[in-house]
């Protein structure tokens, strides 16, 4: 088992506790809710930019 701070485990208990009402369970859920979504935007970057130097090394280079 992982011991990441974000295992569904912790991920299930801090929702059933921020829905209980408890604030800082709520604070530490968007925490690592922001931080996922950051991580998937610099993949998500990383990933566009790898496909466009794969298509510019494939296509011909534009006639001017």
């Amino acid at each position: 088992m992982s011991n990441t701070p974000d295992t569904p485990d912790l991920i299930g208990s801090l929702l059933a506790r921020a829905a209980a009402g408890d604030r800082d369970a709520a604070a530490e859920f968007e925490a690592i809710r922001r931080q996922r979504a950051q991580i998937s935007e610099i993949l998500n970057r990383s990933a566009r930019a790898a496909a466009w130097r794969m298509i510019s090394r494939t296509e011909p280079e534009p006639s001017r």
